[in-house]
């Protein structure tokens, strides 16, 4: 069944030639989607962190001590994890003791809660409501 070209070679049959190349689109478009959705570890790390707006201490009395863009209203939270991103220190992610409480102030000065309820003497995380949102749905 093979036919002869002008210069002395065989030809494929038609048949044959689009048979192998469906075998070849169909393996092509069979594995496409698997490597479209591999994503790489630090890929997903990324998009478990959440940005905060301060991350600093309070002191015994529950005073943020650099309280920076911080204001009344936001959320402090102790006992987070920094981002294991390079590069990304500013982000955090859920911990295992967390303790949240609101951002209040007194004259100047902002504490992490208030009356009995503070967070003192402990590393805090400031979060805004819509960061504070998005970290509360990953833990």
């Amino acid at each position: 069944m093979e036919q002869e070209r002008d210069d002395g070679r065989s030809k494929t049959p038609l048949p044959e030639l689009n048979l192998g190349r469906r075998r070849l689109v169909r393996s092509v478009t069979a594995a496409a989607p698997l490597v479209l959705t591999l994503r790489s570890g630090a890929v997903a790390a990324a998009v478990s962190c959440v940005g905060a707006k301060v991350i600093d201490s309070t002191d015994s009395a529950g005073k943020i001590i650099q309280p920076g863009s911080a204001a009344a209203g936001d959320t402090c939270v102790a006992g987070y994890q920094v981002c294991p991103n390079p590069g990304e220190s500013n982000k955090i992610i859920p911990g295992a003791n967390m303790q949240t409480a609101p951002v209040t102030s007194t004259g100047p000065n902002l504490f992490c809660g208030s009356g009995g309820g503070k967070i003192t003497s402990k590393p805090v995380a400031i979060l805004s409501s819509i960061a504070l949102n998005s970290f509360l749905a990953k833990s």
